[in-house]
């Protein structure tokens, strides 16, 4: 009887150990995709800066274009080409903006909680740390 229970606890305790090694890799599995994820959100946010910008210019262009066929000294086809490159630019400033939001919204399932609270307040190791805490909770 004394080794049964022997046996049991040494189970009990490889089952406890299996468990907990378990739960500290999905752990570390989450804390890798919110890295990534908002590192990614981070880029996606430059890319936009980025993309407004050469927005900005290539409406500057298409201004400039106009005026210069105004003046005559600009072709039509100069013309719609500067329309051609703010189209363009208008198109990536919105593929990003939407890429921006779905990885947003990858983060808030993630970490339960507003991507933009996150964004605003430059997501630390102190609010990872306080995630894995409230996990452990649960």
């Amino acid at each position: 009887m004394r080794v049964a229970m022997v046996s049991a606890t040494e189970a009990a305790r490889a089952d406890l150990t299996a468990s907990e090694a378990g739960r500290d890799a999905v752990r570390l599995a989450l804390t890798a995709d919110v890295a990534r994820g908002y590192f990614e959100l981070m880029s996606l946010s430059a890319r936009e800066r980025s993309a407004r910008r050469a927005l900005a210019t290539r409406e500057a262009s298409l201004d400039l274009q106009t005026k210069r066929l105004q003046a005559g000294v600009a072709s039509e086809l100069e013309l719609r080409q500067a329309e051609a490159e703010r189209a363009a630019a208008r198109s990536l400033v919105a593929t990003l903006e939407q890429q921006k939001e779905r990885q947003g919204a990858f983060l808030e399932v993630l970490l339960g909680r507003s991507a933009r609270q996150l964004w605003e307040n430059r997501l630390t190791v102190a609010a990872t740390s306080a995630f894995a805490s409230r996990s452990e909770e649960h």
